[in-house]
């Protein structure tokens, strides 16, 4: 999937938004304002084109099962392969379920300048008793003129058990 940036929503605002205002005000302008449109489009076009959709596959590596303790702060470790094919800087988040919560809400992450894997310990607890399979990472990739991102998902096989805090409860 492709989702503009603010970038463009910028362009947009700061072009064709005046242009078409002082075309309104000026039918003289509106040859310049066709060319200013053109331009743009052209220039948002050929950002959104030139993104290899498949370079920016990354591959990611989430273990089998994690165990948690409830109430209790915990890191979930998966590896990142493959940041080296495409994209320089990623973004990447997790789509946690009911029972699991996050402080963090999204990673910033540059690839590696050697191409190797890198490892996100991603902080986590558990705030219900249960088993919990549905983890989704999305993540997203900048276009070259960064206008766009290419924003991908991946569904992580980790079963997540959450067992009660025999301390405290």
């Amino acid at each position: 999937m492709i989702i503009p940036q603010n970038r463009l929503l910028w362009l947009f605002g700061s072009t064709i938004l005046p242009m078409t205002l002082a075309a309104a005000v000026s039918p003289a302008l509106n040859p310049m304002l066709w060319i200013v449109v053109a331009g743009v489009l052209a220039l948002g076009l050929f950002d959104a084109l030139s993104m290899p959709r498949r370079s920016y596959s990354l591959v990611l590596v989430f273990p089998e099962k994690l165990h948690l303790t409830r109430n209790r702060g915990a890191d979930l470790e998966f590896k990142v392969q493959a940041l080296q094919s495409g994209a320089r800087t990623f973004q990447l988040a997790l789509e946690l379920p009911a029972g699991i919560a996050s402080a963090q809400r999204l990673l910033p992450l540059s690839a590696a300048p050697d191409g190797s894997d890198v490892v996100i310990r991603w902080p986590i607890i558990g705030l219900r008793r249960g088993e919990y399979r549905s983890i989704r990472c999305h993540y997203r990739a900048p276009s070259r003129l960064g206008l766009w991102y290419a924003q991908m998902r991946h569904e992580a096989g980790t079963r997540l058990r959450v067992y009660p805090d025999i301390g405290h409860d």
